[in-house]
């Protein structure tokens, strides 16, 4: 009887553990070269950017009298939408993206333009400016520049890129399919490569991609989605313009991208940048666009959002931490078990 009550003991002790440990699960993997960005972004990976500032180099925030902006330690986001070069071999060249918020300083009575422009080299050179702009005039009122360097796993440098390993971007290769998928919910990605789907003087590949947030349906005929960006154009004469980012997806999955600059003062249409047709299906294996959905890889634990992380340490945990402890808990659990099998 004591023998049996000891089993019955051990059994429920080592299906705990074995619960726990299936919890403990890896729910984002860091990237640790810009190939490695490049990829996962034309995969239609969510990714997630945490740049600690204080390792990286720092120019003084350029501030006009009067204005007081608090200058932050660290800053991170979610890469939504992404543009790149690549040479002939696949290779990145530079990738950027970037981020506007409209935040409202103590002390300052005009809420402001808050725009960080990310760039990132092959060699894992990281450098974001941030923007302070008066949002009436669109003037800068303030500059930071931090330039970073990517944390590899093994240095001590302060850029960390993760993505999410509870979802998986699953192609979608049908047109009924991608409707299905929008009124699903499902998030919707994108990867292209813009050279391929036109004309270009050029012997770089342009890519971009990103989350498709915004769309409307035509069922049956055609998929309309909208993507804006704003930034510091050199083609206008160095003025805040914005970029739109139209995109129609056909039955015949043919995805028409069309982009234009708007002036940000006055909303009046500079001119048509790029006009391509971007077929979603070819013969070769890799078509010049691809569309994704975010799918979880396991349906009973990727319970959460696709852009949802925890928080991003400054510090990689060490290799010991990591591996020691699924046996610290089997030897804990093993010797628990021996001292109820000695009090039965």
């Amino acid at each position: 009887m004591a023998l049996s009550r000891c089993i019955a003991s051990v059994t429920v002790l080592f299906s705990l553990a074995s619960f726990s440990l299936a919890q403990d699960v890896i729910i984002r993997e860091q990237l640790t070269d810009m190939n490695q960005v490049k990829d996962a972004l034309l995969e239609g990976y969510p990714l997630r950017f945490f740049a600690d500032y204080t390792k990286c180099s720092r120019t003084p925030v350029i501030t006009i009298p009067g204005v007081d902006i608090e200058e932050p330690s660290d800053f991170g986001t979610v890469i939504d939408t992404f543009r790149g070069l690549r040479d002939v071999t696949g290779l990145p060249i530079q990738m950027t993206f970037t981020t506007t918020e409209i935040i409202l300083f103590p002390g300052i009575v005009e809420h402001v333009i808050v725009h960080n422009n990310v760039l990132a080299l092959p060699d894992g050179h990281i450098t974001v400016t941030t923007k302070y702009i008066e949002r009436n005039n669109v003037t800068e009122v303030a500059t930071a520049i931090n330039d970073c360097m990517l944390n590899d796993g093994s240095n001590d440098e302060g850029v960390f890129i993760y993505k999410s390993s509870l979802f998986e971007p699953v192609a979608i290769t049908s047109y009924d399919e991608m409707e299905q998928a929008f009124m699903d919910g499902y998030s919707i990605r994108y990867g292209a490569s813009f050279t391929q789907c036109g004309e270009f003087n050029t012997g770089t590949d342009t890519i971009g991609g990103g989350l498709i947030p915004l769309y409307y349906l035509k069922r049956g005929e055609r998929i309309i989605a909208s993507l804006v960006k704003f930034y510091n154009s050199p083609f206008a004469l160095d003025k805040y313009v914005i970029e739109t980012f139209k995109i129609d997806i056909y039955q015949n999955l043919t995805m028409h991208v069309e982009t234009s600059t708007i002036n940000f003062d006055n909303f009046r249409q500079r001119y048509t940048q790029e006009v391509f047709d971007c077929p979603l299906v070819s013969q070769s294996s890799n078509p010049p666009a691809i569309v994704y959905k975010l799918v979880p890889k396991t349906m009973t634990t990727a319970t959460t959002e696709a852009n949802v992380a925890p928080p991003v340490p400054t510090t990689k945990p060490s290799s010991a931490a990591v591996d020691v402890r699924p046996f610290t808990l089997f030897i804990f659990v093993s010797l628990l078990s021996a001292l109820l099998c000695m009090h039965h």
